[in-house]
């Protein structure tokens, strides 16, 4: 009798004990939600790792899509979650109203054993800024929010803050390490439906109370060790829930038409049977316990992965691109010449230097440039070390992991095209004057192939072959193969690599004379 007590006495304490922490999460969770909070998510990042057949998949070097897309993510991850030292993260998804909100922000634990430093190098490849302290926690946001004096505003009769479905919803998911709450604001279903009383066809198509009634609040928990996942969705009624429930694999499949994942592979053919939505009353539950370990669905996963993430590096190397451009106007609006000058020349008018160095003040890291002997060469003894300490905006890669990328160490894929005409590589520095075509019709920049790039100190750029201009340009993200050239009036464009070679060329080229149309 007294060990049944003591059995019965041991799950109440376990049983109280898993609600006290589930409350303790739900409120930390709660002071990072605001009016205008989509989606609040936590890790518990000493519990996150790899499935087996995932990482026999990595090394496997005929699974291109994968090594591409998917490994450089997941090596960050890893070093991420080292850093951690088992500290949990909290993640906010806002939907911003004005330029000065994020619209990420991620919440850690600030305790004297966390190296910040290094935290912050991880995260800083995905755009956040320095923490601030906000009470216990750091909070990191991600792209730096421009203050604005046209900020709207926003009334708490209008919009609130308060999600009183967060416990609830956490507690659907308990037993996972990763939990991601999808808690839409009662304003946003409202907006929805008056703006769009059905959904459009690429969609799914069907009523939009399929979503505004269907989804109250969606809770998904992951376990990617053992490649488990459960999503609860919680609806208005169980009527609306049979609705949505029925609808779902249409809308996936739309879903996966839109984002142009590989069906014909066979991937979402395999996956689909595995959402199996089952409803309970008012609410819908999806459970998936382990991926079939087929090629593909892996190609599936990855190619999804690499569609969804290529948009986003796409938008940094633009924005990297916009920064440089600007740089460069600075530097002539100083100098008079664009770089380098002829202060940073040989007798023979070659460059000492790459104009990336010179431009080094002008994109806030002037005390590199000090490093820098601008009378020696970039290989010499004391300026080869440089080569490390390249600043982020000059690095650019498929997944915006440079550390893990195909470019070697300290080599850029951000050239100028040099050749016969062109703006940059003549023997005297050129003039912004001497674009005779128009600024806005000549290319300075180029993002090339990863055997293409340059150390980044070197002199060298993007040497293009004549007959075909277009062989080393490295192809972005997009609907259509394009390459990503920045122009001499600042501004950054996706050109068609099917641009005819000579429209090509005389991108390239500075006065010409040659009308260009694309």
């Amino acid at each position: 009798m007294k060990f049944f007590h003591a059995f019965i006495v041991t799950i109440l304490a376990a049983t109280a004990n898993t609600s006290s922490v589930i409350a303790d999460d739900a409120a930390i969770a709660k002071q990072f939600v605001n009016a205008t909070t989509i989606v609040i998510a936590k890790i518990d990042s000493n519990r996150i790792g790899l499935p087996d057949s995932l990482t026999k998949n990595l090394t496997d070097d005929k699974n291109q899509v994968l090594q591409r897309g998917a490994k450089p993510i997941i090596l960050a991850q890893q070093e991420f979650v080292k850093v951690l030292d088992g500290e949990s993260v909290f993640i906010a998804v806002d939907i911003p109203f004005s330029s000065a909100q994020s619209p990420v922000r991620l919440f850690v634990r600030n305790k004297t054993e966390l190296d910040q430093k290094k935290l912050f190098e991880q995260l800083s490849r995905f755009q956040f800024t320095k923490p601030v302290v906000l009470g216990d926690y750091l909070c990191y946001s991600m792209f730096k929010p421009t203050e604005s004096s046209s900020k709207i505003a926003i009334s708490d009769s209008v919009l609130t803050s308060t999600r009183p479905d967060l416990q609830i919803a956490m507690q659907s998911v308990e037993e996972f390490p990763v939990k991601i709450l999808v808690l839409p604001p009662d304003y946003l279903w409202k907006t929805f439906r008056d703006l769009m009383p059905t959904i459009p066809t690429k969609f799914g198509g069907g009523p939009s109370t399929l979503l505004t009634e269907g989804v109250g609040w969606t809770a998904i928990g992951i376990d990617p060790p053992n490649l488990r996942l459960q999503a609860i969705t919680q609806s208005m009624s169980s009527e609306a829930a049979s609705a949505t429930a029925s609808h779902l694999p249409k809308l996936l499949e739309a879903l996966a038409g839109q984002l142009r994942l590989p069906l014909a592979k066979g991937g979402m053919e395999q996956l689909l049977p595995l959402v199996k939505p089952v409803v309970s009353g008012d609410r819908m539950t999806i459970s998936i316990n382990g991926l079939p370990e087929l090629d593909p669905s892996v190609a599936f996963l990855s190619s999804a992965l690499e569609q969804i993430l290529g948009p986003f590096t796409s938008q940094i190397k633009m924005d990297r691109f916009k920064q440089i451009g600007l740089a460069i106007h600075n530097y002539e609006s100083a100098n008079k010449v664009l770089p380098p000058s002829k202060e940073g020349r040989e007798a023979d008018g070659k460059s000492i230097l790459s104009w990336r160095v010179h431009i080094l003040p002008y994109v806030g890291e002037v005390e590199l440039y000090k490093q820098f002997r601008l009378k020696e060469p970039w290989n010499s003894e004391h300026n080869l070390p440089l080569l490390d300490k390249m600043p982020d905006i000059f690095k650019g890669s498929a997944s915006g992991f440079e550390a893990y990328s195909d470019l070697k160490p300290g080599h850029t894929a951000f050239l100028a095209p040099v050749g016969d005409g062109t703006i940059f590589g003549g023997a005297k520095p050129a003039r912004l004057s001497d674009v005779k075509d128009g600024l806005s019709n000549t290319i300075w920049l180029v993002e090339v192939k990863a055997e293409f790039a340059k150390p980044w100190t070197s002199p060298e750029d993007y040497v293009f072959d004549v007959a075909n201009p277009a062989i080393g340009l490295a192809e972005i993200a997009g609907d259509k193969p394009s390459f990503l050239g920045a122009l001499g009036d600042g501004s950054v464009t996706k050109f068609p690599l099917s641009l005819p070679p000579k429209t090509l060329l005389h991108l390239f080229q500075k006065a010409d004379g040659n009308v260009v149309t694309w």
